[in-house]
């Protein structure tokens, strides 16, 4: 009985770790193996479904573009200035 308890408790702290609030739980009157969320309190004879990875972040976005985009510290407005040629123009150049 020992034995069952100790696979029953791995299960349940794998199930744990890979479903979030679904534990595993054995039905008394006929031994199999049933789902609780414990926060929503739903049940399920099917084991839950893994959550999918949320997507990954995306990459940088590097501009081969040289115009900086500053601002000005008295009025806040953008300005733009160009990194290779050292011009600065109010007016958007892209």
């Amino acid at each position: 009985m020992s034995s069952t308890r100790n696979c029953l408790q791995n299960d349940v702290s794998r199930v744990k770790s890979n479903y979030g609030s679904w534990e595993p739980v054995r039905d008394p009157s006929t031994g199999k193996t049933y789902y609780h969320n414990t926060q929503t309190n739903e049940t399920s004879w099917d084991p839950p479904q893994q959550p999918s990875a949320p997507p990954p972040p995306p990459p940088p976005q590097y501009s081969s573009s040289p115009w900086d985009e500053l601002y000005d510290q008295v009025s806040g407005k953008p300005y733009w200035h160009n990194k290779q040629t050292g011009v600065t123009t109010w007016d958007r150049p892209y």
